[in-house]
């Protein structure tokens, strides 16, 4: 026997994040409770719809042989992340078009070629259904944070790729962030 999800139930719905608990029976036939956190008004397990969230931009601004990045306050760590270009994808937007906009608002720059786009992939299943899109770009432009909202504090950068190393062992910045895994990931091996 394969567990599976056989119901949900709300436990409290914002709009921006919902929390829901889950019942599900396990591979011994046994019933469980699992709680999930998710952007959507249904859970994934139940709605079994698992198209992607949010996009993920990774991108290389060709001119200057360097990768784009933001450093971003982050209330859930009382601390600066260093991440990559993302957001969530609006209704009836594609996964490009997503990535094309986000880029934009966030640093400014316009993606000149896409080159890769992932299927949506999960970072914390433990915890939420939640799943983005990695998409691998080109880019060009001049850095710009004109775009943001008045509630984020975005600041993109751009790093060479020769001195990646010097980002993650702290000889980047004078002050203490926290690394983004799919930054850390993708560009530390």
């Amino acid at each position: 026997m394969k567990s599976k999800v056989t119901e949900s139930f709300e436990l409290d719905i914002t709009g921006q994040l919902n929390l829901f608990k889950l019942k599900y029976e396990n591979k011994k036939g046994d019933l469980k409770d699992w709680f999930v956190a998710s952007r959507r008004l249904k859970p994934k397990a139940t709605s079994r719809d698992f198209s992607a969230d949010a996009v993920v931009v990774v991108a290389l601004h060709t001119q200057l042989d360097s990768i784009v990045l933001l450093k971003q306050y982050r209330p859930s760590i009382d601390g600066y992340l260093i991440e990559f270009p993302a957001g969530k994808i609006d209704p009836e937007e594609t996964v490009e078009a997503a990535a094309r906009r986000e880029l934009f608002e966030e640093t400014g720059l316009t993606i000149t070629e896409i080159q890769k786009v992932s299927p949506p992939i999960y970072s914390s299943s433990g915890l939420t259904d939640e799943s983005v899109c990695m998409v691998i770009c080109d880019c060009k432009g001049d850095l710009s944070t004109n775009n943001n909202e008045d509630s984020e504090e975005i600041i993109p950068f751009l790093v060479h790729t020769t001195d990646i190393d010097d980002l993650f062992y702290g000889r980047f910045f004078d002050e203490e962030v926290k690394f983004c895994a799919r930054v850390y990931n993708a560009l530390n091996f």
